[in-house]
């Protein structure tokens, strides 16, 4: 048996060392990416939802020249893969929800014949194509044209839509997953003279919330207060509750459903004018007993996500013209720490990640030389942000 050559080893360990160190993904960085060379013209791109996935990250947004919502996905360095244009300048998009293929489903709505919109769905591929499509114009002594699908739910068998019917209604319609009908439910709200829902999350009962805002007062004296009401599985009732200030009006912008089983409810409230608005979070348990409310300065909160022992959220300060501020909480809402990031349209998409830190796309001018690009910011578990891009937005392929 031939000795072994220790020195060989060491060298092979080495450079293996070398090589692995090199291709390892940095937990902190920043790239500038876009749609431009993908749209052949300045597409200014906004994105909305920012995802992590295994290898890479999944957004969709909209870009504003183009006039078309896209999805794009990029590597865990910023590098972009796929980058697909919707091509119907007509389509609104309202809701997503993406797929365990990677892929997503869209809510949506486009113009009929007689320019009345109607609800639609259509499911991607990790890529952007499109899979399949489906209408939902008509139900049984209904007619949805004005329709307008809110929230995606997934459940064992399907999804479950929320649509908001008109000022005083919403609508339940449960779908396979290949989008065909297996019921629906119209539930009549007449407490107030209007209740607007936008946010519709799943709770780990199996029951749901439904958040929005409502009329408190006569009609000359306007004022929004956050509603809550709690459905069972099968869509009825069990509760309905307000959460308000006197003459405050609250403007519930995200929901999250949280471990405990109950929520949190993240947004604004406003006193006399505009400048006065100020982030606000209201935690409720499952039976919606208020645990805690807190106020975090001026801005409005556009996203709040749970992590491991904490929650993060970020918003656009007044008084911090081009700056994202993200802040985390411990579990009663207590600030742990903040951090300012560069962000010209204000807080963009966010995404907690699997090794801490966060991930972030927001507009920003300063290093692109085009158009307004995508500014992606990796941020690590002690909130470094990494190296800022080169000037030079693009590389042409």
């Amino acid at each position: 048996m031939k000795p072994l050559n220790f020195t060989l080893l060491f060298f092979l360990f080495f450079k293996f060392s070398i090589l692995f160190s090199q291709t390892k993904t940095p937990e902190a960085w920043q790239a500038l990416i876009g749609g431009e060379e993908y749209a052949n013209s300045k597409s200014k791109d906004l994105v909305t939802s920012i995802y992590e996935n295994d290898y890479s990250y999944a957004l969709t947004g909209f870009s504003m020249i183009v006039e078309k919502y896209f999805q794009a996905r990029t590597d865990k360095s910023g590098k972009v893969l796929s980058w697909k244009f919707f091509d119907d300048q007509l389509l609104t998009i309202y809701a997503e929800i993406q797929t365990p293929d990677k892929g997503f489903i869209f809510s949506a709505t486009l113009p009929d014949e007689s320019y009345n919109k109607f609800p639609l769905l259509f499911k991607t591929d990790s890529s952007g194509n499109i899979l399949w499509k489906k209408e939902y114009r008509e139900y049984p002594e209904k007619n949805s044209k004005y329709w307008v699908i809110k929230a995606i739910v997934p459940t064992d068998s399907g999804y479950l839509l929320f649509m908001q019917i008109n000022l005083n209604s919403i609508l339940l319609l449960k779908i396979n997953e290949e989008g065909e009908k297996i019921f629906s439910k119209e539930i009549s709200l007449t407490d107030y003279e209007y209740e607007i829902f936008n946010q519709f999350i799943i709770l780990k009962s199996g029951d749901f919330f439904i958040c929005g805002s409502s009329d408190m007062l006569p009609s000359n004296q306007k004022q929004q207060d956050t509603r809550v009401i709690k459905l069972s599985s099968d869509g009825n009732i069990i509760w309905k509750k307000n959460y308000g200030i006197e003459d405050v009006a609250d403007y519930p912008n995200c929901i999250l459903a949280t471990k405990d089983g109950g929520c949190i409810i993240g947004g604004g409230k406003q006193k006399a004018d505009i400048h006065s608005v100020e982030n606000r979070l209201i935690k409720i348990d499952a039976d919606g007993n208020i645990q805690w409310q807190k106020n975090y300065g001026s801005g409005l909160l556009q996203k709040v996500c749970e992590v491991s022992d904490a929650y993060i959220f970020n918003t656009t300060p007044v008084e911090k013209e081009g700056i994202m501020t993200v802040l985390k909480l411990d579990i009663n809402g207590n600030i742990i720490i903040t951090g300012d990031f560069m962000a010209v349209t204000g807080a963009g998409a966010i995404c907690p990640t699997k090794d801490g830190g966060f991930i972030s796309a927001t507009q920003c001018t300063k290093y692109g030389a085009i158009g307004e690009d995508v500014l992606l910011i990796k941020v690590d578990k002690n909130w470094k942000t990494g190296t800022a891009p080169k000037r030079k937005a693009w590389v042409k392929k």
